[in-house]
């Protein structure tokens, strides 16, 4: 399987390509964020918020990985706009759900619609429809792997 490299010289590589893909994801995402007028971070929250009815704040810091201060100004920022909301939940005062507004769901949508766009035009960059599809299927091999990876990882950690 393994042909004109070692496995070391494709690990190697492999580490030099993902680092370089993240930095270039980074400044995709801020590229298309600026067109939008919206931070990266507000736009993840917004896309993290249009897969679901409500997430209460820690919920949503937790998987934003941010801190409650943060999380707290980035709702603040999303709120002054108009597109979320938060509610003290009546069973307990301490929990705070985050939701959508209307408005706020609507400018998600048009905003997840425009970021497909955005990716269509880098993919036809391709010109092959089967390259498209060979790169969609081992990068979601490569995703399934690392998953498991750091999921054996975080068990031999406990």
């Amino acid at each position: 399987m393994i042909e004109d490299k070692s496995l070391e010289q494709y690990a190697d590589e492999i580490s030099k390509l993902t680092f370089n893909m993240q930095k270039m994801c980074t400044a995709k995402e801020a590229l298309f964020c600026a067109t939008i007028n919206l931070s990266p971070i507000q736009f993840r929250c917004l896309r993290y918020l249009l897969k679901t009815t409500f997430l209460q704040v820690k919920e949503l810091a937790d998987n934003m990985e941010l801190t409650p201060s943060r999380i707290t100004n980035l709702l603040n920022n999303l709120e002054s706009k108009g597109y979320i909301q938060r509610k003290i939940s009546s069973k307990d005062r301490r929990i705070i759900k985050v939701t959508l507004t209307k408005k706020g769901r609507e400018y998600a949508t048009d905003v997840r619609e425009k970021y497909i766009k955005y990716h269509e035009e880098i993919l036809s960059m391709l010109h092959d429809e089967d390259e498209i599809k060979d790169l969609f299927t081992n990068l979601k091999k490569f995703e399934q792997i690392l998953g498991e990876f750091l999921e054996n990882q975080k068990e031999i950690l406990k």
